[in-house]
Protein backbone atom coordinates (compact mmCIF):
# COMPACT_ATOMS: atom_id res chain seq x y z
CA UNK A 1 0.00 0.00 0.00
CA UNK A 2 1.20 3.08 -0.85
CA UNK A 3 2.36 5.51 1.96
CA UNK A 4 -0.29 8.25 1.28
CA UNK A 5 -2.83 5.96 1.53
CA UNK A 6 -1.67 4.46 4.80
CA UNK A 7 -1.21 7.71 6.12
CA UNK A 8 -4.49 9.06 4.95
CA UNK A 9 -6.16 5.78 6.70
CA UNK A 10 -3.99 6.82 9.99
CA UNK A 11 -5.54 10.53 10.37
CA UNK A 12 -8.56 9.23 9.84
CA UNK A 13 -8.54 6.40 12.47
CA UNK A 14 -7.03 9.36 14.81
CA UNK A 15 -9.74 11.73 13.64
CA UNK A 16 -12.57 8.77 14.62
CA UNK A 17 -10.89 8.24 17.81
CA UNK A 18 -11.15 12.06 18.85
CA UNK A 19 -14.98 12.75 17.46
CA UNK A 20 -16.72 9.41 18.04
CA UNK A 21 -15.20 8.17 21.30
CA UNK A 22 -16.12 11.25 23.36
CA UNK A 23 -19.80 10.53 22.47
CA UNK A 24 -20.71 7.58 23.61
CA UNK A 25 -22.55 8.08 27.03
CA UNK A 26 -22.66 5.35 29.52
CA UNK A 27 -26.91 6.30 29.56
CA UNK A 28 -27.87 4.56 26.96
CA UNK A 29 -31.63 3.74 25.71
CA UNK A 30 -33.06 1.06 27.47
CA UNK A 31 -34.36 -0.08 23.70
CA UNK A 32 -32.81 -1.60 20.92
CA UNK A 33 -33.14 -1.96 17.18
CA UNK A 34 -32.19 -5.43 15.38
CA UNK A 35 -30.99 -5.04 11.66
CA UNK A 36 -31.32 -8.33 9.65
CA UNK A 37 -29.13 -8.87 7.26
CA UNK A 38 -29.92 -10.59 4.33
CA UNK A 39 -27.63 -13.00 2.72
CA UNK A 40 -29.33 -15.97 1.42
CA UNK A 41 -31.66 -14.28 -0.94
CA UNK A 42 -35.08 -16.36 1.12
CA UNK A 43 -37.60 -14.30 1.66
CA UNK A 44 -38.84 -17.11 3.71
CA UNK A 45 -35.74 -16.35 6.51
CA UNK A 46 -36.99 -12.69 6.39
CA UNK A 47 -39.81 -13.46 7.31
CA UNK A 48 -39.52 -15.55 10.57
CA UNK A 49 -36.75 -13.53 11.68
CA UNK A 50 -39.18 -10.51 11.85
CA UNK A 51 -41.89 -12.80 13.22
CA UNK A 52 -39.46 -13.88 15.80
CA UNK A 53 -37.48 -10.78 16.99
CA UNK A 54 -40.16 -8.58 17.01
CA UNK A 55 -42.18 -10.31 19.59
CA UNK A 56 -38.92 -9.04 22.28
CA UNK A 57 -40.41 -5.88 24.25
CA UNK A 58 -37.31 -4.50 24.36
CA UNK A 59 -36.75 -4.36 20.17
CA UNK A 60 -38.23 -0.54 19.23
CA UNK A 61 -37.16 -1.72 15.70
CA UNK A 62 -36.55 -4.51 12.89
CA UNK A 63 -34.73 -2.69 10.35
CA UNK A 64 -34.16 -4.92 7.42
CA UNK A 65 -31.50 -4.93 5.14
CA UNK A 66 -33.09 -5.43 1.90
CA UNK A 67 -31.18 -7.24 -0.35
CA UNK A 68 -32.39 -10.08 -2.04
CA UNK A 69 -32.08 -9.19 -5.93
CA UNK A 70 -35.02 -8.57 -8.17
CA UNK A 71 -37.81 -9.30 -5.41
CA UNK A 72 -40.04 -6.68 -3.76
CA UNK A 73 -40.44 -7.23 -0.05
CA UNK A 74 -43.79 -8.90 0.37
CA UNK A 75 -46.34 -7.15 2.20
CA UNK A 76 -45.90 -8.95 5.42
CA UNK A 77 -42.33 -7.92 5.93
CA UNK A 78 -42.78 -4.15 4.72
CA UNK A 79 -45.91 -3.81 6.55
CA UNK A 80 -45.24 -6.27 9.34
CA UNK A 81 -48.14 -6.95 12.27
CA UNK A 82 -46.15 -5.93 14.55
CA UNK A 83 -45.42 -2.62 13.64
CA UNK A 84 -41.72 -2.28 13.98
CA UNK A 85 -40.32 -3.70 10.83
CA UNK A 86 -38.71 -0.84 8.28
CA UNK A 87 -37.22 -2.06 5.34
CA UNK A 88 -33.76 0.12 4.35
CA UNK A 89 -32.93 -0.20 0.85
CA UNK A 90 -28.74 0.22 -0.43
CA UNK A 91 -27.37 0.76 2.36
CA UNK A 92 -23.52 1.15 2.28
CA UNK A 93 -21.66 -0.94 4.86
CA UNK A 94 -24.49 -0.76 7.63
CA UNK A 95 -24.99 2.85 7.79
CA UNK A 96 -28.47 3.85 8.36
CA UNK A 97 -30.24 6.08 11.02
CA UNK A 98 -31.65 4.38 13.91
CA UNK A 99 -33.65 5.91 16.78
CA UNK A 100 -31.65 3.70 19.58
CA UNK A 101 -28.50 3.87 21.20
CA UNK A 102 -27.94 -0.31 20.48
CA UNK A 103 -28.02 -2.11 17.09
CA UNK A 104 -28.02 -5.94 16.96
CA UNK A 105 -26.59 -7.27 13.54
CA UNK A 106 -28.06 -10.44 13.16
CA UNK A 107 -27.65 -12.63 10.00
CA UNK A 108 -31.55 -13.49 8.18
CA UNK A 109 -30.66 -17.29 9.06
CA UNK A 110 -30.69 -17.02 12.88
CA UNK A 111 -33.15 -17.30 15.29
CA UNK A 112 -32.31 -15.54 18.78
CA UNK A 113 -34.58 -15.90 21.98
CA UNK A 114 -35.55 -12.58 23.64
CA UNK A 115 -33.74 -13.38 26.39
CA UNK A 116 -30.85 -14.16 24.60
CA UNK A 117 -30.83 -10.93 22.57
CA UNK A 118 -31.73 -9.33 26.16
CA UNK A 119 -29.03 -10.87 28.64
CA UNK A 120 -26.42 -9.54 25.13
CA UNK A 121 -27.67 -6.23 25.34
CA UNK A 122 -27.47 -6.11 29.00
CA UNK A 123 -23.57 -7.09 28.77
CA UNK A 124 -23.47 -4.21 26.13
CA UNK A 125 -24.42 -1.53 28.60
CA UNK A 126 -21.91 -2.36 30.61
CA UNK A 127 -19.36 -1.84 27.91
CA UNK A 128 -20.94 0.47 25.27
CA UNK A 129 -17.50 1.54 23.80
CA UNK A 130 -17.13 -2.19 23.22
CA UNK A 131 -18.64 -4.48 20.29
CA UNK A 132 -20.35 -7.19 22.06
CA UNK A 133 -21.02 -10.54 19.74
CA UNK A 134 -21.92 -14.41 19.49
CA UNK A 135 -19.26 -15.30 17.07
CA UNK A 136 -15.51 -15.21 18.40
CA UNK A 137 -12.38 -16.22 16.85
CA UNK A 138 -9.23 -15.82 18.03
CA UNK A 139 -5.99 -14.98 16.03
CA UNK A 140 -2.63 -15.99 15.97
CA UNK A 141 0.92 -15.29 14.25
CA UNK A 142 1.97 -18.35 12.43
CA UNK A 143 5.25 -19.30 13.04
CA UNK A 144 7.58 -19.52 9.98
CA UNK A 145 9.19 -22.74 10.59
CA UNK A 146 6.14 -24.27 11.24
CA UNK A 147 4.38 -22.86 8.67
CA UNK A 148 7.32 -24.28 6.34
CA UNK A 149 6.45 -27.40 7.46
CA UNK A 150 3.07 -27.16 7.65
CA UNK A 151 2.75 -27.83 11.17
CA UNK A 152 0.33 -24.96 11.69
CA UNK A 153 0.50 -21.80 13.91
CA UNK A 154 1.86 -20.63 17.70
CA UNK A 155 -0.37 -18.43 19.87
CA UNK A 156 -0.15 -15.33 19.88
CA UNK A 157 -0.50 -14.55 23.97
CA UNK A 158 1.93 -15.43 26.59
CA UNK A 159 0.74 -17.58 29.94
CA UNK A 160 -0.87 -14.58 31.42
CA UNK A 161 -3.44 -14.16 27.75
CA UNK A 162 -1.72 -10.89 27.26
CA UNK A 163 -0.87 -9.42 23.81
CA UNK A 164 2.52 -9.96 22.41
CA UNK A 165 4.35 -8.56 19.77
CA UNK A 166 5.63 -11.09 16.61
CA UNK A 167 5.94 -10.78 13.06
CA UNK A 168 4.67 -13.24 10.46
CA UNK A 169 1.92 -14.59 8.79
CA UNK A 170 -1.52 -14.20 11.09
CA UNK A 171 -4.01 -17.03 11.06
CA UNK A 172 -7.66 -17.54 12.59
CA UNK A 173 -9.59 -20.04 14.20
CA UNK A 174 -12.74 -20.65 15.63
CA UNK A 175 -13.08 -20.68 19.41
CA UNK A 176 -14.61 -23.12 21.91
CA UNK A 177 -15.87 -19.93 23.95
CA UNK A 178 -15.57 -21.89 27.55
CA UNK A 179 -11.75 -23.61 26.69
CA UNK A 180 -10.06 -20.16 25.37
CA UNK A 181 -9.17 -16.55 24.85
CA UNK A 182 -10.93 -14.45 21.84
CA UNK A 183 -9.70 -11.64 19.82
CA UNK A 184 -12.17 -11.07 17.51
CA UNK A 185 -16.13 -11.66 16.52
CA UNK A 186 -17.97 -12.01 13.32
CA UNK A 187 -20.70 -9.55 12.02
CA UNK A 188 -22.87 -12.73 12.05
CA UNK A 189 -24.58 -11.54 15.29
CA UNK A 190 -23.13 -8.56 17.24
CA UNK A 191 -23.78 -5.88 19.24
CA UNK A 192 -22.76 -2.00 18.90
CA UNK A 193 -23.04 1.38 19.54
CA UNK A 194 -25.43 3.04 16.23
CA UNK A 195 -22.62 5.58 15.93
CA UNK A 196 -20.15 2.78 14.86
CA UNK A 197 -22.73 2.01 12.01
CA UNK A 198 -22.14 5.84 10.50
CA UNK A 199 -20.70 6.66 7.32
CA UNK A 200 -17.01 6.32 8.37
CA UNK A 201 -13.92 7.27 6.12
CA UNK A 202 -11.92 4.70 8.09
CA UNK A 203 -14.39 2.68 7.30
CA UNK A 204 -14.92 3.26 3.59
CA UNK A 205 -11.28 3.38 2.51
CA UNK A 206 -10.65 -0.15 4.39
CA UNK A 207 -13.67 -1.93 2.46
CA UNK A 208 -12.13 -0.20 -0.45
CA UNK A 209 -9.29 -1.93 -0.39
CA UNK A 210 -10.96 -5.29 0.06
CA UNK A 211 -12.28 -7.64 -2.51
CA UNK A 212 -16.15 -7.87 -2.81
CA UNK A 213 -16.23 -11.39 -1.49
CA UNK A 214 -13.40 -11.12 0.98
CA UNK A 215 -14.62 -13.25 4.00
CA UNK A 216 -12.58 -10.38 5.71
CA UNK A 217 -15.65 -7.98 5.29
CA UNK A 218 -17.09 -10.47 8.23
CA UNK A 219 -14.83 -9.23 11.27
CA UNK A 220 -13.79 -5.95 10.02
CA UNK A 221 -16.59 -4.37 12.15
CA UNK A 222 -14.55 -5.77 15.41
CA UNK A 223 -11.29 -4.65 13.85
CA UNK A 224 -11.98 -1.30 13.58
CA UNK A 225 -13.84 -1.05 16.70
CA UNK A 226 -10.85 -2.64 18.62
CA UNK A 227 -8.86 -0.25 16.46
CA UNK A 228 -10.29 3.07 18.04
CA UNK A 229 -10.47 1.36 21.57
CA UNK A 230 -7.98 -0.70 22.03
CA UNK A 231 -10.17 -3.38 23.34
CA UNK A 232 -11.25 -6.66 22.85
CA UNK A 233 -14.98 -7.42 21.83
CA UNK A 234 -17.01 -9.45 24.78
CA UNK A 235 -19.08 -12.57 24.09
CA UNK A 236 -21.91 -13.69 25.34
CA UNK A 237 -23.16 -17.47 25.19
CA UNK A 238 -26.38 -17.71 23.17
CA UNK A 239 -27.81 -21.34 21.27
CA UNK A 240 -29.53 -19.50 18.02
CA UNK A 241 -32.05 -21.80 15.76
CA UNK A 242 -30.36 -21.33 13.00
CA UNK A 243 -32.89 -22.16 10.10
CA UNK A 244 -32.41 -24.80 7.47
CA UNK A 245 -33.95 -26.84 5.21
CA UNK A 246 -32.30 -30.02 6.11
CA UNK A 247 -29.60 -32.04 7.99
CA UNK A 248 -27.60 -31.77 4.41
CA UNK A 249 -27.72 -28.10 4.01
CA UNK A 250 -26.86 -27.47 7.68
CA UNK A 251 -23.29 -29.34 7.46
CA UNK A 252 -22.76 -28.22 3.71
CA UNK A 253 -23.32 -24.79 6.09
CA UNK A 254 -20.96 -25.45 8.63
CA UNK A 255 -18.23 -26.88 6.16
CA UNK A 256 -18.42 -23.51 3.97
CA UNK A 257 -18.54 -21.43 7.08
CA UNK A 258 -15.20 -23.52 8.72
CA UNK A 259 -13.46 -23.26 5.04
CA UNK A 260 -14.47 -19.48 5.37
CA UNK A 261 -12.43 -19.06 8.25
CA UNK A 262 -9.56 -21.14 6.58
CA UNK A 263 -9.51 -18.48 3.83
CA UNK A 264 -9.76 -15.27 6.03
CA UNK A 265 -6.29 -16.17 7.19
CA UNK A 266 -4.81 -14.95 4.06
CA UNK A 267 -6.79 -11.61 3.92
CA UNK A 268 -6.05 -11.44 7.64
CA UNK A 269 -2.97 -10.67 7.56
CA UNK A 270 -3.29 -7.58 5.26
CA UNK A 271 -6.26 -6.46 6.67
CA UNK A 272 -4.11 -6.00 9.55
CA UNK A 273 -2.01 -4.41 7.84
CA UNK A 274 -4.12 -2.15 6.22
CA UNK A 275 -5.46 -0.69 10.12
CA UNK A 276 -1.56 -1.10 11.10
CA UNK A 277 -2.33 -3.38 13.93
CA UNK A 278 0.88 -4.92 14.79
CA UNK A 279 -1.62 -7.21 17.53
CA UNK A 280 -5.16 -7.23 18.90
CA UNK A 281 -5.52 -7.78 22.47
CA UNK A 282 -7.35 -11.06 24.23
CA UNK A 283 -10.55 -11.61 26.08
CA UNK A 284 -10.92 -14.54 28.47
CA UNK A 285 -14.54 -13.71 29.89
CA UNK A 286 -17.79 -15.28 28.56
CA UNK A 287 -21.12 -14.41 29.88
CA UNK A 288 -23.25 -17.08 30.27
CA UNK A 289 -26.73 -16.17 31.30
CA UNK A 290 -26.24 -14.15 35.02
CA UNK A 291 -22.15 -15.43 35.20
CA UNK A 292 -19.19 -15.18 33.94
CA UNK A 293 -16.57 -17.60 33.03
Amino acid sequence: MMKMKKDMLRNFAVEEQRDILPMIDLNVDDRFTVRIVTSHDRVDLVQNSIDSHALCEKVSEVQVDWKIGGIEPPYSIAKHISGKANVIRNSQDFSSATATDAVILVADDLIFTCEELGRAFSVWKEVPDRVVGFFPLRHAKASWEKAQNGEGWLPAWNSHSKPINTHGTWDLEIVNINTYPYSIVTNRALVLHQIYLKESPLMRETLQLLPTNSPCREIVLSLRITKLTLKPPVVVSAHPLELRSSSTTFYRDERLREEKIFESSACFSNLMNILELENVPLENITYMGNDLI
